[in-house]
């Protein structure tokens, strides 16, 4: 209703499934989880409430895997129990802080290899004073003014969305320098980034599925060290 494409356009947008997931198994080389992922309709938090409460895959609830989310999306933030039990379950108590203790324990029972590469991570931050992307992006950490609370847990989070971000930004180059291979300048348009998600405009003269498709090659790419 309130953002519309100018005449004669239509609207797009685009982004990656569970990118930052995808890129927390690759770093840490987690083979479960990266072979899961090869399934397109993988649902991490299913997954992840699967492995928390320990119910079948098929049989995770709406509630279950809420929770597992919110566990999920605040670990790597580096949230304490209390922090994870508001974020949760939706309050601060002592009751939601310790379940969402308990739900941290369940998390990584099983999955000590996520828990060993954020606390070197994490400690490497404090240590070094910057952590690093997979392409090699640094951010540096002023010890002046952060104390190292505060680095280490900016530290393991940044090397995930920092990777996804660039692995964003690889994609956009790329779909902008087809879009000039295929003589659409002018004809599709890269408008912003909304959160994680690439919005855009394509010219009614583009068929959408010939738009889309391009769209999906420039954008499903293969990272690796030569990137």
């Amino acid at each position: 209703k309130n953002v519309v494409p100018r005449p004669g356009y239509w609207m797009w947008d685009t982004d990656y499934s569970s990118v930052e997931y995808r890129v927390l198994a690759n770093m840490v080389g987690n083979k479960k989880i990266k072979k899961n992922f090869e399934d397109p309709v993988f649902d991490y938090h299913a997954y992840q409430a699967s492995h928390m409460y320990g119910v079948p895959y098929a049989q995770v609830t709406k509630q279950i895997r809420k929770a597992a989310k919110g566990i999920n999306f605040g670990l790597p933030y580096g949230m304490g129990d209390e922090s994870l039990g508001a974020t949760v379950f939706g309050d601060v108590s002592p009751e939601n802080t310790r379940k969402a203790g308990q739900l941290r324990q369940a998390y990584f029972k099983g999955q000590e290899d996520i828990q060993e590469w954020f606390e070197v991570n994490r400690t490497a931050a404090v240590n070094n004073g910057y952590t690093e992307t997979f392409f090699g992006r640094r951010r540096y950490y002023d010890k002046n003014k952060f104390n190292a609370s505060a680095i280490r847990r900016q530290g393991g989070n940044h090397i995930i969305q920092g990777t996804s971000a660039d692995i964003y930004k690889l994609a956009t180059s790329r779909v902008f320098k087809r879009i000039c291979k295929e003589g659409w300048l002018g004809k599709v348009l890269l408008n912003a980034f909304v959160h994680d998600e690439l919005v855009g405009e394509c010219s009614n003269d583009i068929n959408p599925a010939t738009f889309l498709k391009v769209l999906r090659e420039e954008f499903e790419v293969k990272i690796t060290d030569e990137n």
